[in-house]
């Protein structure tokens, strides 16, 4: 009798193997599908701008509000600096924006033109003057 039921186990044994196989790879589908989003969401044309806001003695200026403007559709995004002057925007459409610089204690600035192009990283410095009209710079 352990004759017939040996060859019984061994080909249950084999079916749960298999079945721990086809999980296995279910799982490992389902993880390259879920890395593959992120990929595919950086190549969707989108660029950066980024930069330091600075004085004209070329000393950062923290917390500056950096606020640019889609020139083709009027929308705007604003971002605050960090302490150390920097910032990041991202993701951007490629057009070309108005970006407007304010801090306190500072001249606005207003740079018109600034061109984002698809999948490239803008990089601007504005540098601020002390005092509280508004600079135009083109």
């Amino acid at each position: 009798m352990k004759t017939l039921l040996k060859p019984i186990t061994t080909l249950e044994n084999r079916s749960g193997a298999w079945a721990c196989v086809a999980i296995a790879m279910l799982a490992l589908a389902l993880c390259l599908v879920v890395t593959a989003m992120p990929a595919a969401a950086q190549t969707a044309g989108e660029g950066s701008l980024e930069g330091t806001v600075l004085d004209t003695t070329g000393a950062v200026i923290p917390h500056a509000t950096v606020t640019i403007t889609n020139n083709a559709t009027g929308v705007k995004t604003s971002i605050e600096a960090s302490s150390s002057g920097f910032f990041s925007i991202a993701p951007v459409l490629p057009s070309t924006y108005t970006v407007q610089v304010t801090a306190k204690g500072f001249k606005t600035l207003v740079q018109d033109n600034v061109v984002v192009d698809a999948l490239q990283t803008r990089a601007i410095s504005p540098q601020l003057e002390v005092g509280s009209e508004n600079l135009f710079k083109n």
